[in-house]
């Protein structure tokens, strides 16, 4: 029954997907077809730019409507949270702010919200006697919001467990709130810089109808004709381009992945008699802080891997590179086409790279756990202040948040803890662990503070926990920051792109008409 659900559910979420995507593409192919008299004449070239423009800026179109929407589910999600905060506040149960929850939202909402129809089918299944949590994880599979899906995987265990569900209520109102209030605020810092790349993509179509149409002339020879329009088709074809890349990069996710390691070691290989010998002269030709940072990222690289056995792996691979790098400069050496204060260069830039790939992999992985960690963290304190112990609270937390981090390094570390807990370990044992694998020492800390309340169980360290959870979401601003900060960055591409496309549209016409004197 509760597979023959989540395949409804998923074909559900694949029609809403192609009513999403299909007149995004239309509007897009359209978009391409009228734009493309200003540059080509030829109606042959203007359904291949038709084509392009369906799949190029149609697909970007769509992922930017996707975007928008989650937004939109995310607002809508902390009206939801605040509506049913009041309710349960002012003495109302569970069951009864979910019946009223339809005619009070409607209001705010309107009646074509989803999120509307989806709590007004859930008030019907109540007053069929259907089962709350059937119907909670039924709202959650059709509406997809992830952070909603950790509240309503969350209140089940809550009422199941004795929790105190009006101070978590209200609690994950006030986060989501503040989450919002982060991310407007910084997103009106990087207003100005989208604009720029928006207005910049729609500049070759009005230079193009100024300058480049106006030039167009049915009189001209065969080959000055097949230049001029050649020249159109690729002028058109790179404003496609710029669009596509300006909507993709807008669209972009706010939480990146930060991959596990890819140093995946062998369990039957054991290191050799050289490995120490090797491993003491590598980190003596570095720096002392740059050896011991590189030798800590690898061998936590994958909490599931013996952190030796990655460090083994680390230099098997090193040697084989500055093998490789001695290859290229010994060729180097014998053909002399190069200077020879190259060649060492060449027998060390192999394994340089693997460092610094290594240094990178692990900003990637610190700005996941900037954007990632506080709303567990969060999580983790509202449970604990709820009522709930520190091994229930935490596997509750990973639960919740496991759509947020599946497949990632934090998702590996936290289902190694769940499963730790499950086999016998205590919960403070568990975090302990996590604290020492977490790369953040602000997140690491809280994490030790929740470790010593679970063993003494002061009322001082709960409010430490708190404030420390809540400090927390200023890492989270911090890479919210620098992930729109990349975003703009990498907003110059398209930005340059249409610059030297307008300059080219301005230059052909000035080129052709010299040519006619």
């Amino acid at each position: 029954m509760r597979k023959t659900k989540v395949r409804q559910s998923h074909q559900t979420g694949q029609h809403d997907g192609i009513r999403t995507a299909l007149p995004a593409m239309l509007l897009a192919a359209a978009f391409s077809w009228l734009t493309s008299a200003i540059f080509v004449t030829e109606w042959k070239l203007r359904l291949i730019l038709g084509l392009v423009g369906l799949i190029l800026p149609g697909r970007a179109l769509y992922k930017l409507v996707i975007s928008r929407r989650e937004q939109m589910k995310l607002d809508e999600a902390e009206q939801f949270l605040a509506y049913l905060s009041g309710q349960i506040s002012s003495g109302r149960t569970l069951e009864r702010a979910l019946l009223d929850a339809p005619a009070s939202l409607k209001e705010q909402f309107g009646t074509r919200s989803r999120l509307v129809r989806l709590l007004d089918r859930l008030r019907r299944q109540l007053l069929a006697q259907g089962d709350l949590v059937a119907g909670l994880q039924d709202l959650d599979r059709s509406y997809s919001c992830t952070r909603l899906s950790q509240d309503l995987a969350i209140l089940p265990w809550l009422r199941k467990y004795g929790g105190h569900i009006d101070v978590y209520l209200r609690e994950s109102h006030r986060q989501i709130y503040t989450e919002i209030a982060l991310k407007s605020e910084v997103e009106a810092e990087n207003s100005q810089k989208t604009t720029e790349a928006a207005v910049m993509c729609f500049l070759p179509f009005l230079f193009g109808l100024l300058l480049f149409r106006q030039n167009i002339n049915p009189d001209q020879t065969a080959v000055t004709a097949g230049w001029w329009i050649l020249a159109g088709f690729i002028f058109h074809l790179i404003a496609l381009l710029t669009i596509s890349l300006t909507l993709s990069i807008m669209a972009r996710p706010q939480i990146r992945s930060g991959k596990t390691g890819q140093y995946q070691a062998d369990s039957t290989a054991e290191p050799g008699k050289t490995y120490p010998r090797l491993s003491a002269f590598y980190l003596k030709l570095l720096p002392v802080g740059l050896g011991y940072k590189i030798s800590r990222i690898v061998r936590f690289s994958d909490p599931a891997q013996p952190g030796e056995n990655l460090w083994h792996k680390y230099l098997k691979q090193k040697v084989k590179y500055l093998l490789c790098g001695f290859a290229i400069a010994l060729l180097l050496f014998i053909s002399r086409t190069v200077p020879l204060w190259f060649v060492p260069i060449a027998i060390i830039i192999f394994p340089l790279l693997q460092d610094l790939l290594v240094l990178s992999e692990e900003q990637n992985n610190k700005q996941f756990y900037r954007l990632s960690y506080p709303p567990f963290l969060s999580m983790l304190s509202l449970l604990m202040e709820s009522g709930l112990t520190l091994q229930i609270a935490l596997g509750l937390s990973i639960d919740a948040t496991k759509k947020l981090v599946c497949g990632q390094r934090l998702g590996t570390e936290l289902e190694l803890a769940q499963k730790s807990v499950e086999a016998g370990v205590t919960g403070a044992e568990a975090v302990r662990k996590l604290a020492a694998l977490c790369p953040l020492p602000e997140i690491s800390a809280a994490l030790r503070c929740a470790a010593r309340y679970d063993q003494q169980g002061s009322g001082e360290l709960l409010s430490l926990l708190g404030m420390q959870s809540a400090a927390s979401w200023q890492i989270y601003r911090n890479g919210l920051r620098r992930q729109l900060e990349q975003r703009a960055l990498f907003l110059f591409l398209p930005m340059g792109m249409a610059l030297i496309n307008v300059l080219a549209i301005a230059v052909v016409p000035a080129l052709a008409s010299f040519q006619t004197i």
